[in-house]
């Protein structure tokens, strides 16, 4: 039976079909989720399927929409790991900053999501599909305070007590984007883009955040007491950021995505289109740039993984944070 399965994907891949073809084919295989124990990477492994410069998994298909949360981050954890085989490249990776403070990165794969959301009422976060066509690096936490007084050499903080467990674990905020571009500059890395920032957010996942229909202050650093619906539960508001990674990450292995602090992104702010886009960029020249994710003195509708607003690149605040980016050939 393996034979068989393994010959068809190699037939598949002779006729020249992309990642996303094979993938959608071997997802109706009954023989391939009792075979493969739910991996068709595995499969694709064995095959010897070599992963081409212009493929990508989409994750735009009605094929990956039926497969529920849960199958979502499953196969998008696996589509990491196998594009990271592919690539010889780790799947996580530490970038030391000036030869000293440790900064841990994890491997992004390129692939299709949906950027925005279903269900909003707002015009500029109206759902389009966004192709992501170069793999990267993404900080796996938010620069902390530490990080950034190893390349700045000063700690702008508001919550800069060095009393966490860690010692100044916490991220780093009161910065603004022009800050944030200083220490991209001085350290070699840069910042997300918005559209960038939001398919890692998701890693997969289709719903309002990547936690699913809704989240808690188990899961999120935000004030818990606006939750996300009306007549929801309410948490914990605590006043303050804590430390970076304290929860659980995401499918890719990135934490802190929704809350704890907001998160700059390179782009300047711009109302989106509804065509079919690669690698989008908003305004390159603009005096207000995008911040996403929200943070810890805002309520659950600002974590959305579609919620979308701006504020002058100027600004700094307790709640302003960044983590930063590094392409691949750099």
């Amino acid at each position: 039976m393996k034979f068989r399965l393994v010959n068809e994907v190699k037939e598949s891949r002779r006729k020249g079909d992309g990642i996303t073809s094979v993938f959608d084919q071997l997802l109706t295989s009954k023989e391939l989720l009792k075979e493969y124990q739910y991996d068709p990477f595995a499969l694709l492994k064995e095959a010897g399927y070599q992963f081409n410069a212009d493929d990508f998994l989409d994750m735009t298909t009605d094929s990956w929409r039926a497969l529920g949360r849960g199958f979502q981050i499953h196969y998008a954890q696996a589509y990491q790991k196998w594009y990271a085989e592919c690539q010889k490249l780790p799947s996580e990776n530490d970038f030391l900053l000036a030869d000293t403070v440790p900064l841990k990165m994890m491997l992004i794969p390129p692939g299709r999501y949906w950027q925005g959301d279903s269900e909003s009422n707002s015009s500029d976060e109206q759902q389009r599909r966004v192709l992501i066509s170069q793999a990267f690096w993404c900080g796996k936490y938010e620069v902390s305070q530490k990080q950034w007084i190893q390349i700045m050499g000063e700690n702008p903080s508001f919550f800069n007590d060095g009393k966490t467990k860690n010692g100044l674990a916490r991220p780093v905020e009161e910065i603004s984007w022009n800050d944030c571009k200083q220490f991209c500059k001085k350290a070699g890395f840069r910042l997300l883009t918005e559209a960038e920032w939001e398919y890692v957010c998701r890693s997969g996942t289709l719903g309002p955040f990547f936690f699913g229909n809704d989240i808690s202050t188990d899961q999120v650093n935000y004030n818990g007491k606006y939750p996300y619906y009306p007549n929801g539960k309410k948490g914990e508001n605590r006043r303050k950021t804590i430390e970076v990674g304290t929860f659980p990450s995401n499918s890719w292995g990135i934490h802190d995505m929704h809350g704890n602090v907001e998160e700059w992104c390179e782009d300047g702010y711009a109302e989106l289109d509804e065509e079919d886009v690669i690698d989008p960029q908003g305004k390159l020249y603009a005096t207000e740039r995008v911040i996403r994710g929200g943070s810890w003195v805002e309520p659950a509708s600002y974590c959305l993984s579609g919620f979308r607003r701006y504020v002058a690149s100027d600004s700094r605040s307790f709640h302003l944070g960044f983590r930063v980016a590094k392409s691949i050939s750099n």
